[in-house]
């Protein structure tokens, strides 16, 4: 009897132990979570604010820090597309462009002509109509408009990359036109002039869309996320041959969502790029997580996952550098129970095994109706959106010391 008291208590010291290390651990992470939020702090913002915009940054002028484009709709001004050049004492200034102002569009970069400098494309509705516009650099952020057989379309997005594996920039474009809505892949010959390629198996869309190569076989395959012809929500996944040939997975998991997001990561340290959607599903707001099986095969993620509801943009980026996304999510939630909506800005650090943490009490203002930008080293974060009522226009912009 007495051994087996020694015994239990023992046990009992033991596990008292254990939870005594575990809530260590955890009042630590807190603590670290907390100290990482006071490193986040708001500067002052060069950019208008804006709604139904995009934000990219880039090295446009060569000197080996990111510059940033942006296009939307401000308050003073229904179309906008300006390139800000960033100065040695890291400010960003407004320059003079060729660029034609834009709302409802996207803006993508890629060295179309393998000179070593990034060149523009940006789509959208402009005063003149439905626009897709793509602009060479001739160096050192001096930008001049190309010839380009691309529709203009609105409603849109736009991705590069090398679909043949022939060493350049290739293009997928998706949007509304004035005839409907278009999916639309374009071969780049390596000098920068683009063909279309015919006989492809996508649907027309518009809303999302965006290359990976999910299935590790080293070629972008291609998911789109939008609104048919039909008016139908869609998300598709297409994939690669390597020659830019594709093939339609007809089952996947992916819920189809509108006003919404799409970004892909490797949130598990498996080598293969998950999927993250955000957007209206029905009546409700979603922020989904899927996990990569391999083979271009998806799970919705079943773990306990922090994220708010959102009509709006989440978005991976390594923003406390540690080699592992985190997650920026800004848009509109709704309580059904509560039956009341409000504004989300949160952040959530990435933990390396597809589970996320909330950061509590970051200085990020809620918006909706805008996007976000992310420098990709993660010190810098900007958004744009509107508040609740939409009486005003914002733009934040924020820095990780």
């Amino acid at each position: 009897m007495k051994k087996f008291n020694i015994l239990l208590a023992l046990l009992l010291l033991s596990t008292l132990s254990m939870l005594v290390a575990c809530s260590k651990e955890d009042d630590v992470k807190m603590e670290e979570e907390m100290l990482f939020s006071e490193r986040i702090v708001e500067v002052t913002s060069p950019f208008e604010g804006m709604i139904d915009s995009d934000i990219v940054y880039f090295d446009a002028d060569g000197d080996n820090d990111e510059d940033v484009i942006v296009i939307g709709s401000s308050k003073s001004s229904r179309y906008i597309s300006k390139l800000f050049i960033r100065n040695q004492e890291g400010l960003l200034n407004d320059v003079s462009t060729p660029f034609l102002g834009v709302k409802d569009g996207s803006i993508s970069v890629s060295d179309i002509d393998s000179d070593g400098d990034k060149d523009v494309l940006i789509t959208g509705d402009s005063a003149f109509g439905l626009s897709t516009r793509l602009y060479r650099n001739n160096g050192n952020a001096q930008f001049q408009m190309i010839d380009t057989p691309f529709n203009g379309v609105w409603l849109s997005s736009s991705d590069f990359d090398d679909v043949d594996d022939d060493g350049d920039s290739d293009l997928i474009l998706v949007g509304s036109t004035n005839s409907g809505n278009i999916a639309k892949l374009y071969l780049n010959d390596g000098e920068g002039n683009f063909t279309l390629k015919g006989d492809t198996p996508f649907q027309g869309i518009s809303g999302k869309v965006a290359f990976s190569d999910v299935n590790g076989d080293q070629d972008p395959d291609v998911i789109f996320n939008g609104r048919d012809n039909n008016g139908i929500l869609i998300v598709h996944l297409y994939l690669n041959d390597g020659n830019g040939n594709f093939v339609w997975i007809e089952k996947n998991p992916f819920r189809a969502l509108r006003s919404g997001w799409m970004d892909f990561s490797d949130v598990n340290g498996d080598d293969l790029p998950d999927v993250l959607l955000s957007g209206t599903g029905g009546v409700s707001f979603n922020t989904l997580l899927y996990i990569n099986n391999g083979g271009g095969s998806f799970s919705q993620s079943t773990d306990a996952l922090p994220f708010a509801q959102v009509q709006g943009e989440a978005e991976f980026a390594d923003i406390n550098r540690d080699g592992i996304d985190d997650v920026i999510e800004v848009g509109l939630t709704f309580d059904q129970v509560q039956n009341k909506s409000s504004l989300e800005a949160s952040l959530y650090l990435g933990n390396g095994d597809g589970t996320f943490e909330l950061v509590e009490e970051t200085p990020f203002e809620g918006m909706y109706l805008g996007s976000v930008g992310i420098s990709s080293d993660g010190k810098e974060i900007i958004l744009f959106g509107t508040n609740g009522n939409q009486s005003e226009y914002l733009s934040k912009m924020y820095r990780i010391e």
